[in-house]
């Protein structure tokens, strides 16, 4: 079962069983684009726009100001702000092997042929 945001081909289920590293989305990053709303200053001058923000690098309450984004400069200096702000669009999830269904496999692996014996009728 692929879960949103999981790439690779790698599902959730065998990581946990087997251990590994995928890369992730981070959901809080948006790509910003021309005509859209965006990130314009940190810090600075309050305004009608701004608001205050949880900083996920610093843990700090940061008063971010948002307004239209016009040019491909504006843009740029807001996607520079999201990853500022928010981290990369990217990041490494690294999970630990935690066996759960092959040990258990194993252990009722001598009774699987007794409990299939009955189940299938012949015609």
């Amino acid at each position: 079962m692929l879960l949103p945001g999981v790439t690779g081909g790698r599902n959730i289920p065998e990581l946990h069983e087997t251990g590994g590293m995928t890369f992730n989305r981070n959901r809080r990053r948006r790509t910003r684009h021309v005509g859209g709303v965006g990130e314009i200053r940190i810090g600075g001058r309050a305004g009608r726009t701004t608001k205050t923000i949880l900083c996920t690098k610093t843990g700090q309450m940061m008063s971010v100001t948002f307004a239209r984004l016009r040019t491909p400069a504006q843009v740029a200096r807001a996607n520079e702000l999201n990853e500022l702000l928010y981290g990369a669009l990217w990041y490494a999830a690294n999970y630990p092997a935690r066996p759960f269904m092959a040990p258990a496999l194993a252990k009722a692996a001598p009774s699987i042929p007794k409990l299939w014996a009955t189940s299938v009728r012949s015609a």
